[in-house]
């Protein structure tokens, strides 16, 4: 067994199992999902509360 260094005292060896990777990009799937839906929900009180259109709200600066 070799002598890794790791980054932090507590992470004393490697994630144990083939499972660290898919439940990491599941974790990423889920919160990109919930990052659309806020934003979605969000882009029409935006609208509302400012009284600017959703042209004015998509456009990116030059």
């Amino acid at each position: 067994m070799s002598s890794r260094q790791f980054p932090h005292p507590r992470i004393s060896s490697p994630p144990a199992g083939k499972s660290f990777v898919p439940a990491t990009a599941l974790l990423g799937g889920t919160l990109s999902a919930l990052d659309v839906s806020i934003v979605n929900v969000t882009m029409p009180a935006f609208k509302t509360e400012f009284g600017i259109s959703m042209a004015v709200l998509g456009r990116k600066k030059p």
